[in-house]
């Protein structure tokens, strides 16, 4: 064999190696990241606290970036006119049916006609609702927390009488995050609810998990860009809602 042949073989060898390798390379699936999309922190509850009773506040427990559990007193109102409210609707209520039972006894003596029974029976009943709808005030009195929480803001302050409705303070649930995302129409080839993701915080830096939790049912016509909400998994560290995130996304490519 000769020198011409032998640089032939080895050509021939290593080209038929290439080929190969580059068949294999391009049959296995590769992981492709697309461009970083912008999105936003939220807390997946959030509440502002007012009321609709426009009455003295007495206590705020609670500070702005203090954490509360559920059903803890948020809000106290000075109710003590309320208070004195009710006890005259009770005190009316008691004595409408000191006058109806009365009649009832002398309807039974056949002293009292039907109609000053049933006229008894009536003024009772409206006494007891006034009394229900005193109570119904008197609930309001203490606002109570829907769901663990931090306090966000507090406007407001203890010995301060807020308009009705007006905002006392925001809450949030700072543990139970969630991302909110604009991605490209085109992704939604491949994003569907437990896609994976990764979120990189612009205020603290650093990477952290999270999946997507659901999907905008409708398309933007202008931007063709959909809405895409992520949970945060694992430890969230120094995350807080509000701050703005990169969020990269990958997708297996054939």
């Amino acid at each position: 064999m000769n020198f011409k042949k032998v640089n032939l073989l080895i050509s021939l060898s290593v080209l038929a190696l290439f080929e190969i390798s580059a068949w294999g390379h391009a049959a296995t699936p590769q992981a492709q990241a697309e461009a970083p999309v912008h999105g936003l922190v939220r807390a997946v509850a959030q509440a502002t606290v007012t009321s609709g009773i426009n009455l003295r506040i007495a206590t705020l427990p609670f500070k702005t970036g203090e954490s509360f559990t559920k059903g803890a007193a948020l809000v106290t109102f000075d109710c003590s006119q309320l208070q004195a409210e009710r006890a005259a609707a009770m005190a009316t209520a008691r004595a409408m049916h000191i006058t109806y039972a009365s009649n009832l006894s002398l309807a039974r003596l056949h002293a009292a006609g039907r109609n000053d029974v049933a006229i008894a029976k009536a003024n009772a009943d409206k006494a007891d609702a006034k009394v229900d709808a005193w109570n119904a005030q008197m609930r309001d009195c203490t606002i109570k927390a829907p769901f663990d929480g931090t306090i966000a803001s507090e406007p407001m302050h203890a010995f301060e009488t807020p308009a009705a409705n007006q905002p006392i303070m925001t809450i949030v649930d700072s543990k139970r995050l969630e991302v909110e995302v604009i991605v490209p129409a085109k992704w939604l080839t491949f994003l569907k609810d437990g896609t994976p993701f990764k979120i990189s915080p612009a205020a603290t830096g650093g990477s952290y998990d999270a999946t997507v939790s659901r999907i905008s049912a409708v398309v933007d016509p202008v931007s063709q860009t959909v809405k895409v909400f992520g949970a945060l998994t694992g430890d969230t560290g120094p995350i807080r809602p509000g701050m703005s995130v990169a969020a990269t996304f990958e997708h297996g490519t054939n």
